[in-house]
């Protein structure tokens, strides 16, 4: 049986217009000559726009993507959230909320990716939020 996230419920699926995809991150990210390790860390070069946000707790790491959002330094009508733990659904909502349930997002597991149209936020357990911007549309993005 594949878990929840405990974000999901069906208040949130209509109001965020919440779906569950098949996407597959390291298609994607070499799809967006992306690189990355072999344990999924996005590797950054010099020639990536990229800025790195640290953090010490999840609470912080909560409030750094919400004023990412907030700030429209993300945007985008449609976000793909992806957690590290693999039998987690791929989820796709509506940008909002990221802001609305920001700490929900970031706790629900250790690390995480977000893919916006031309940007994608990784969360690093170890206290990095990573946010890369492209010019590349994403590949699969709805």
């Amino acid at each position: 049986m594949t878990p929840t996230p405990s974000i999901i419920t069906d208040e949130k699926i209509i109001k965020y217009n919440i779906k569950t995809l098949d996407f597959d991150i390291e298609d994607e990210l070499k799809a967006r000559s992306i690189p990355f390790t072999s344990w999924g860390r996005i590797l950054v070069t010099s020639a990536t726009n990229q800025y790195t946000y640290n953090f010490s707790d999840d609470a912080t790491a909560s409030e750094i993507e919400k004023n990412l959002v907030k700030n429209e330094v993300i945007k985008g009508p449609r976000v793909i959230i992806v957690w590290s733990n693999a039998i987690k659904p791929v989820l796709s909502s509506k940008i909002e909320l990221l802001k609305d349930y920001s700490l929900e997002i970031v706790t629900e597991d250790w690390d995480f990716w977000i893919f916006g149209d031309h940007w994608i936020l990784e969360k690093y357990h170890e206290g990095e939020l990573i946010l890369i911007n492209f010019d590349s549309t994403l590949k699969s993005f709805l």
